[in-house]
């Protein structure tokens, strides 16, 4: 109990030092509105929003303004840095955006994950850009933060966080229009966990494997339980 509580009052000082009026511009929901980033900076509204520290009564116009940022003043690019790559995909898994994310993800131009590809790099590289002196060789960690993505949101894998070490398994795959299926595959600690969805047109298939000694929560999109099927075998 005193570590809760003496925890919490740490939490409580770091959340009003991030919430500063020097740092935050409540008036426009902005997050480190500082020198040049006037219109403040992607990886700290993302950063706050994932985190869950936005002040409950600015949080849809801090939401409204990364969104803004993202697909207005970025045309759909990336704009994070180290640390706000991984929590921009968190919170868009969270908030249930994953066209949004996959607009990022997949822009044909840097800085973007597809564009590296595309360029025919097997490693993901020092910077977005080829520059004279970067490194190839060998793979940075910021840049690789997209890897959760994939099995988080398109495959909807995820921990229950009352349930550790995948006793219990939620499984909520996050569609996107532009593709007609995905399978992703999770070896847990207590065994391999699969999803696997098909969209055709307005109908999905959804096949999901849990181990036997798990148990799983499967969140099926649908406008009414009557649209559910499941197979007798």
């Amino acid at each position: 109990a005193e570590d809760v509580k003496r925890f919490g009052q740490w939490r409580q000082r770091l959340v009003e030092r991030a919430n500063r009026p020097e740092f935050l511009d409540r008036d426009r929901g902005v997050y480190g509105a500082q020198g040049a980033f006037v219109n403040g900076d992607m990886g700290c509204q993302a950063m706050a929003l994932a985190l869950g520290i936005v002040p409950p009564e600015i949080r849809e116009k801090v939401d409204a303004r990364l969104v803004h940022d993202i697909m207005v003043d970025r045309h759909g690019h990336l704009g994070t840095g180290m640390t706000g790559s991984y929590y921009l995909l968190r919170y868009l898994i969270a908030s249930n955006r994953p066209e949004l994310a996959f607009t990022v993800i997949r822009h044909p131009t840097p800085p973007s994950w597809a564009a590296v590809v595309q360029h025919g790099k097997s490693m993901l590289p020092e910077f977005w850009e080829h520059r004279v002196g970067s490194s190839h060789g060998v793979p940075h960690v910021p840049l690789l933060s997209v890897g959760f993505w994939f099995y988080q949101s398109l495959g909807g894998i995820r921990p229950a966080p009352e349930a550790p070490g995948f006793k219990r398994v939620i499984v909520r795959p996050q569609m996107v229009r532009a593709l007609t299926w995905a399978k992703a595959e999770y070896d847990s600690i207590r065994g391999t966990i699969k999803s696997h969805w098909t969209l055709d047109g307005e109908q999905l298939k959804l096949m999901v494997t849990i181990p036997a000694n798990a148990e799983a929560v499967i969140y099926v999109p649908a406008a009414d339980r009557g649209a559910v099927t499941v197979p007798a075998d």
